[in-house]
């Protein structure tokens, strides 16, 4: 009955991101690409070198090869774009969706790119971490090559793969990109600008995207059963009233960088987010024919800022320093009215204030046999929680988390392997009580892979991985739900490692790539909540370390190409299974699942559709679609036109869905429930995407950015159903 944060909110933003992610739905248009030739779009045989690199290498006699060319390497391909994929692209996103490499997708659900494996990718540009809205700003004539990283170093931090976008850097001129796709009949619209302006050395620029939702009908149905301290069952039912709702997102970012080719570095990045949503539910709630009328009100707003330096200095051609440091403040508000028969039952607000500061100096040395990476990290986060409802308390709390990491990188003969370890210290004050605690975690990781054939790799990967508590699992203050409900945090909550093995069996030729993959998940420990009746006769959920957590998943990501340079399909095909071990309850859930992608394209034509079914995910006694890759029951199909500087595309999202929704499912004896949210925006959305690119100046090649930093935040927000 429970969520962690507020699920209406966090179902609102699903919603929108799902949105959001029609703009790069409308790029993908293009086919499965050929993995063998060199970097021109019309390649003769004079052009195929030989080298250990390339997967397929052999003479050509009166043969003219049209296709994505990539060079196979020890730790990643290097895909190089031809003239056929720059002419249908106006940005880097679309781009990437017309090479098509496989294993990676353009993903509706996040607007941004994903891998179908539903790992941590870890997008770059020019080696810097970089965000979708980054990517979209690129010009496709200034992007050289995309290098796919499947094997990345400690010093990407947790990422399963990372793609870095190489791009030239001009000394003069500059680039404006400026995206728009609007639903037709439907509230809905995402919109970006980004420009740059390129003096000698220097480089200044800004974005600003925004994704406003308005007038979209939500609401939900509950189907509820509670099992009090006196033995009674109660079963109660919501059926929801369509409301109005509106979400809206803002991003801006203002930043300078200063490049030294070959030598030096040095970035300057000013960047906000902003979030205004409204999220109101309302219906008719009840049990043994006795109905009352509820509105459930969570509205919620923050801003976050951020100002980010990075300096890379290259001590000499094998040996180079990077450092970051970042400094972010956000405020979050949050609020619940929930009100019953025009009575409120619940009014309460949560405040929240966190400022942190991120810096760390990472060293890499290539060797002749192999490379080493040594990285250090400092982290600390300031929480100032504000509590409002019948009574006013104040939570105070302050986290702090250094950590050092070294990584070695060797290949011999047809056999790749990796190891790393990472030690890191947790420190955790509650200035509210004057409690404290301290965990330290050591995480190994190692990878071995071998390459039988220039047609095949087998690849082994084991790693753990330390997770902390959030800041609603320790919130010590004790929220009313509902007339049954209440949730309070645990403050004794401790770390927990993840163990997660993986087995990989990739085969690839210039029609088809095919990846096998069996993957394991094992926490012991596992923060997950539970449920029971207290002194009250009311129901608590709170958290708890309890038995463990396992995941095993077993998939199959395949790309073939039907017709050279015209029909190109790609997908997954898996199937899943979670077993969750509480204190005093055992759950259980398995399910297939799948996705395809078809592409198509023909002179400056191009046309795609997506279908996927729906991924769950069962976390303790909680069964909740998963917001990740492909994990909604979907279909988008669209169709444009390239020329010039424009993209022209048009499409509709689930022609074929009209009851669009997302179910959830808490298997808790004392406090379980079905819930289902709907609305009518992703259904029979038709909508227009404009894309318009254009470039001015002169180029020259640019450093590297390498250091991974990526801040994830989570607020303390008020409770609900």
């Amino acid at each position: 009955m429970v969520y962690e944060t507020n699920n209406f909110m966090k179902t609102n933003q699903l919603i929108s991101a799902l949105l959001i992610g029609v703009i790069s739905c409308s790029t993908e248009f293009s086919t499965m690409q050929s993995q063998n030739v060199a970097n021109n779009d019309s390649i003769t045989p004079s052009k195929l070198i030989e080298t250990n690199d390339t997967i397929f290498s052999k003479q050509l006699k009166e043969v003219t090869i049209r296709a994505t060319p990539v060079i196979h390497k020890n730790d990643r391909d290097v895909y190089l774009p031809t003239k056929s994929e720059r002419a249908v692209s106006k940005n880097g996103v679309q781009l990437l969706s017309n090479m098509q490499i496989p294993t990676l997708s353009v993903d509706p659900i996040n607007n941004g790119i994903g891998l179908l494996s539903r790992g941590n990718l870890s997008l770059r540009i020019n080696g810097r971490p970089a965000t979708v809205t980054d990517i979209q700003a690129l010009t496709q004539e200034d992007i050289t090559k995309v290098e796919y990283i499947k094997d990345p170093s400690l010093r990407y931090g947790e990422a399963e793969a990372v793609l870095d976008f190489i791009v030239k850097k001009r000394n003069s001129g500059g680039v404006l990109n400026i995206n728009a796709v609007q639903g037709v009949y439907k509230g809905w619209g995402d919109y970006s600008l980004a420009t740059s302006v390129h003096l000698h050395k220097s480089e200044f620029g800004a974005q600003y995207s925004t994704n406003p939702m308005w007038n979209i009908k939500v609401w939900r149905d509950n189907e509820e059963q509670f099992r009090l301290a006196d033995g009674k069952e109660i079963k109660r039912s919501e059926i929801g009233t369509p409301e109005l709702n509106h979400d809206i997102t803002q991003k801006g970012k203002l930043y300078y960088n200063y490049f030294i080719p070959k030598k030096m570095l040095f970035s300057l990045e000013m960047r906000f987010s902003h979030k205004d949503e409204s999220n109101k539910i309302s219906g008719i709630i009840g049990a043994n024919d006795k109905y009352n009328t509820i509105i459930d009100n969570n509205p919620s707003k923050s801003l976050t800022p951020t100002v980010d330096a990075y300096l890379q200095y290259s001590l000499s051609p094998t040996q180079t320093i990077y450092s970051n440091a970042s400094f972010t403040y956000s405020s979050t508000e949050s609020q619940r009215n929930y009100i019953v028969d025009g009575a409120s039952l619940v009014n309460s607000k949560i405040d929240s204030k966190d400022k942190s500061l991120f810096a760390e100096v990472s060293y890499e040395k290539q060797f002749t046999i192999g490379a080493f990476t040594a990285s250090a990290n400092y982290s600390q986060l300031w929480t100032r929680t504000e509590y409002s409802n019948s009574i006013h308390n104040i939570f105070n709390n302050y986290d702090l988390t250094p950590s050092m990491s070294l990584d070695w990188r060797q290949k011999v003969d047809k056999i790749s392997y990796s190891v790393g370890l990472t030690g890191k210290l947790y420190s955790n004050h509650n200035e509210s009580d004057n409690n404290n605690y301290s965990h330290f975690s050591v995480n190994p990781i190692i990878m071995l892979r071998y390459t039988p054939s220039k047609t095949m790799t087998l690849k082994f990967q084991a790693n753990t991985k330390t997770v902390l508590p959030s800041p609603n699992e320790i919130y010590p203050l004790k929220q009313q739900i509902d007339e049954f409900q209440y949730v309070q945090g645990n403050k004794n909550l401790k770390p927990f490692q993840i163990y997660s093995p993986r087995i990989e069996y990739e085969y690839y030729n210039p029609r088809i790539t095919c990846k096998l993959v069996a993957a394991y998940e094992y926490a012991p420990g596992a923060i997950m909540s539970y449920k029971e009746v207290d002194k009250s006769a009311k129901i608590l959920k709170s958290y708890d370390n309890h038995k463990f957590w396992q995941h095993l998943d077993a998939h199959a990501e395949f790309s073939v190409q039907l017709i050279a340079n015209i029909l190109k399909v790609s997908g997954t095909l898996g199937w899943t299974r979670y077993d969750s071990r509480g204190e005093n309850y055992t759950h259980s859930y398995n399910q297939f699942y799948g996705s395809a992608d078809i592409f198509f394209t023909y002179q400056r034509w191009f046309a795609m559709a997506k279908l996927s079914t729906n991924r769950n995910r069962l976390w303790g006694e909680n069964i909740e679609t998963n917001n990740g890759y492909n994990t909604w029951n979907l279909q988008i199909f669209g169709v444009g036109y390239a020329f010039k500087h424009i993209n022209l595309t048009a499409g509709v999202t689930n022609p074929l869905n009209n009851n669009f929704h997302i179910t959830s499912k808490d298997l808790n004896a004392n406090a379980g429930y079905t819930r289902e949210y709907y609305t009518n925006c992703p259904q029979n959305l038709v909508w227009i995407n404009v894309s318009f690119n254009t470039s001015w100046g002169k180029k020259f090649k640019s450093s590297k950015r390498n250091i991974e930093k990526e801040t994830i935040r989570e607020s303390v927000k008020v409770q609900s159903k």
